[in-house]
């Protein structure tokens, strides 16, 4: 059983390499922060007295930054909901598929029966809830630090 669990997380990052090859034919870029933590922190963290304080073209430089962070972040969402729903699609076929399932139980109920007993749903069970939980955490950050980046650019446009 333990090859099952095993191939669940590699069909995943199978999948994952597909959807990267996809992206990269598009022309994005790979999926990495573009730039450091403290840089965004710093950004993110800035008072109003900071903000007064810089050139419009400072504004205009930390407005791209800024974007550039929220179209990341829009990606590792989206990524996580692509591995949600692959997990989802999977353990739904897992599990209407076992011999055991019962088609006047609900079909939580089911799912749950079968991810019981087999090491394969149990896998994709935990991959769903942790894709789910991943993308949760990221949910609208992305549409706030664009606000953010706009306020800068309006900011500098303030300041020319």
């Amino acid at each position: 059983m333990s090859g099952e669990t095993s191939s669940a997380k590699d069909r995943l990052d199978a999948v994952d390499k597909v959807l990267d090859e996809y992206e990269n034919a598009l022309g994005l870029p790979s999926h990495q922060s573009p730039a450091e933590a403290a840089e965004i922190n710093v950004y993110l963290s800035m008072n109003r007295d900071r903000i007064e304080k810089l050139s419009g073209e400072d504004c205009g430089q930390i407005a791209m930054r800024l974007m550039q962070y929220a179209f990341y972040l829009r990606r590792m969402r989206n990524r996580e909901v692509a591995r949600k729903g692959w997990a989802n699609r999977i353990l739904n076929d897992v599990v209407c598929a076992h011999p055991d399932y019962d088609k006047y139980k609900k079909h939580e109920v089911n799912m749950a029966l079968v991810c019981r007993e087999n090491s394969y749903a149990q896998k994709l069970g935990s991959i769903l809830r942790y894709a789910e939980q991943r993308a949760t955490r990221l949910d609208g950050m992305a549409d706030d630090i664009k606000y953010m980046a706009n306020t800068l650019e309006n900011n500098r446009r303030a300041k020319s």
